[in-house]
Parts: C-alpha cells; structure tokens; sequence
C-alpha cells in the first residue's frame, strides 16, 4: 500500500479527531476498535479495512473519500471551512440559547461575506 495514503489518512483522521475533541483512548472505546489498531491508524503505519474505515466515516458523518482525500494545505490562520462548519455543528448539537445562535449565525454571515477563500478580507 502507498504510504501517501496511509500519511493522508492519518492527518485527516488526526484532523477529525481534533474537532471532534477526540483522543485515541476515547474513538477506540466508542467504535469498540483496540487502541494499538487506533494508534496504528494515527501514526500511519496501517490503514483501516474498508469495513471499519466505513464506521470511521458513519462516526464523523462523512463519506470514506472525505478520510482518503488529499487536503489542501492551509495557514492556521486561513478560513478553513470544513473546520468552522463541524465546530458549529457541533455547538448546535449542544444546548445553546438563541442568542447564541444568532451570534453564530451572524459569524457566519460575515466570515461568507468577507472572505475571499485565500485568508484574505475583502476591502
């Protein structure tokens, strides 16, 4: 197997895992997969069957080509939409007050608005 895909796979599970305030402790004990095979899966050094590599999606509700896909490269400070958008999704989940989603709702505005997909701001 390539180790472009294994090293793809890790950083996007990693990256997932990330936003989802997950560590390998934690997504081995709520997919009932061994934490070695979840380390292994991190570090690179083996990638999921397509069974579990399934779940994995199901799990942060995307499809296998989103955990297998090259990403591209952003600053820390670049909008990163695949980001925003499952934070948010993961604040709406949660009990919040209106208030609160309407201050969500208006970053969102202005993030579309103001953005011109480099980082930049619009002037």
């Amino acid at each position: 197997m390539s180790e472009d895909i294994k090293r793809i796979f890790s950083s996007n599970l990693k990256e997932y895992m990330k936003i989802n305030s997950e560590n390998a402790t934690k997504l081995s004990n709520s997919l009932n997969f061994s934490y070695s095979t979840v380390s292994d899966w991190i570090n690179g050094n083996k990638m999921p069957r397509s069974k579990s590599l399934q779940i994995l999606a199901e799990h942060y509700k995307l499809s296998t080509t989103d955990l297998l896909k090259q990403k591209n490269v952003r600053s820390n400070n670049e909008y990163h939409p695949s980001n925003n958008t499952k934070i948010i999704e993961k604040l709406i989940t949660t009990q919040i007050t209106g208030d609160q989603l309407d201050s969500i709702l208006s970053f969102i505005d202005f993030t579309t608005r103001n953005n011109t997909g480099n980082g930049d701001s619009k002037k």
